[in-house]
């Protein structure tokens, strides 16, 4: 086994040391027995403060047998946001895991999925540079969809405020799977990312970028106002601040 140095990632809280390994692997795992179905749960885990996604199938946590273990960003991959996990006929690719950094342009788990009459697939991906499945893996198609809808439906305990609220504006303003609008001659600003930080915190921020450059604006749950009335704020300060004022 040999480790590569890939990237040092300054952070507030300090420098982080992403360091990847590289396994060597000899034969390829098993795939699953014609006729087999595998089983499919996506889980919740807290790390460094921030929540992932982690996919257990037939109960085995799938990211434990790769060097790129930990768990995305849920909104990365679920809905609301995101429509990553939904299977089509035509295969697509996804990345599932990153590298312990969080990053994914430092190391990647990818894998394509794709839809076969009433089953999903989950397989390699072919000329890849990022690390890739082992083997393939098939789920009844119902059973599969219930997982991906049962995990975007029930947020993990703790989420706060400001992540639910969010979630929430980036639905409101149009912004689906990290995927911001650029400046065009009707805007005067752009934002960049609306976030919370950490995951439970109340607080939602949001960056914002013009030609007079970048600002951060916090936002707080004000005393009797609901999380939809929240959102709804937030949504119509930051597209004021993106369109030019009437004059």
């Amino acid at each position: 086994m040999t480790a590569h140095l890939v990237s040092i990632r300054t952070a507030p809280a300090g420098p982080r040391l992403c360091l990847r390994l590289h396994l060597s692997h000899g034969d390829t795992a098993p795939q699953t027995p014609a006729g087999h179905m595998n089983t499919l749960q996506l889980r919740y885990a807290i790390v460094d403060d921030a929540v992932t996604l982690r996919p257990l199938i037939d109960g085995a946590d799938l990211l434990d047998d790769y060097s790129n273990s930990q768990g995305r960003d849920p909104n990365h991959l679920l809905p609301p946001l995101s429509t990553r996990l939904f299977p089509a006929r035509g295969a697509h690719r996804v990345i599932i895991g990153v590298c312990s950094c969080g990053e994914t342009g430092c190391g990647s788990l990818e894998m394509s999925i794709r839809r076969s009459g009433k089953e999903v697939l989950w397989e390699p991906v072919e000329a890849t540079k990022d690390e890739t499945l082992r083997r393939s893996y098939q789920f009844d198609l119902h059973a599969y969809l219930d997982a991906v809808d049962g995990a975007a439906s029930d947020p993990p305990a703790g989420e706060g405020v400001g992540r639910r609220v969010a979630r929430d504006v980036r639905v409101r303003l149009g912004m689906y799977d990290q995927r911001y609008e650029s400046m065009t001659m009707f805007h005067r600003a752009t934002i960049d990312w609306i976030s919370a930080w950490p995951w439970n915190s109340p607080v939602v921020k949001a960056s914002v970028t013009s030609s007079a450059g970048q600002s951060v604006h916090e936002f707080t749950l004000q005393r009797d106002e609901s999380e939809d009335r929240f959102a709804a704020r937030i949504a119509t300060e930051l597209a004021r601040l993106r369109l030019p004022t009437d004059r």
